[in-house]
């Protein structure tokens, strides 16, 4: 099941992103739902009793709001990080207030029908790499996380600390074995770090933000290695508005 939700303020807008989900999922094998949306307000009222969306085409020039208050909303306030949002706009130049919301994507007006169905391609290859969940044994347990929860790792002497949105753990490994176990996100920016791409906040010259306000240092000879991660994420992102 993908939950999808729609908000625009032209209704007009709105049918015809839905009939695009429609019809891509008549065409895929996975049973999506759509709620719709017309202002800001309703869909952050909905997100307060409900649960979250898998993704979300969200309007930047809403009425009385803007999409990316109700971004920085969803990602703050409901600390939600995982869900994929689309902005959906008529204009240029959002780019710098979108970093810090982490958008999918974003889709230029009139609506283009292979752009938007790429977009629920991406995202859901990345809801499938994020729901698979990695697994270290303490003592006589395995525990298992889900990646989508996992911020980085560090090495600490023989010991690793894991830390995810929940807090922080130790285990016996090192951080070779972990990089074998894990997808291609999750990189090394410094010796005793190991990251996930899709966390980071922001990539400065000299650190990585984390989303959990973190900042991971970045080594000289590695930062060409994080920029080039970076261009090969966004051009991934860019693929699916060709």
């Amino acid at each position: 099941m993908l939950n999808i939700a729609i908000c625009d303020d032209n209704e007009h807008i709105c049918s015809i992103i839905e009939e695009i989900v429609i019809d891509y999922n008549k065409e895929s094998d996975i049973e999506i739902k759509t709620e719709v949306f017309y202002s800001g307000e309703k869909l952050v009222e909905y997100l307060k009793i409900e649960d979250k969306f898998d993704l979300i085409f969200l309007d930047i020039e809403l009425g009385n709001t803007t999409g990316i208050d109700v971004a920085r909303h969803i990602r703050n306030e409901f600390n939600d990080h995982i869900s994929k949002i689309v902005f959906i706009t008529s204009k240029d130049g959002y780019e710098q207030e979108l970093f810090e919301v982490q958008p999918l994507n974003f889709i230029k007006k009139p609506i283009n029908n292979i752009k938007l169905k790429k977009c629920i391609q991406l995202a859901i290859k990345l809801l499938k790499i994020e729901n698979k969940s990695f697994r270290y044994k303490k003592g006589h347990d395995i525990i298992r996380v889900a990646i989508k929860d996992i911020l980085y790792f560090e090495s600490k002497g023989k010991k690793i600390k894991i830390v995810t949105y929940n807090g922080s753990n130790y285990f016996y490994d090192s951080l070779k074995n972990i990089k074998e176990k894990l997808p291609k996100v999750f990189i090394k920016p410094h010796g005793s770090f190991l990251i996930n791409f899709n966390k980071v906040k922001a990539l400065k010259s000299k650190c990585a933000l984390m989303e959990n306000g973190i900042e991971i240092p970045i080594s000289q000879r590695r930062l060409n290695n994080m920029r080039n991660m970076l261009i090969e994420f966004e051009q991934e992102k860019r693929d699916a508005r060709i």
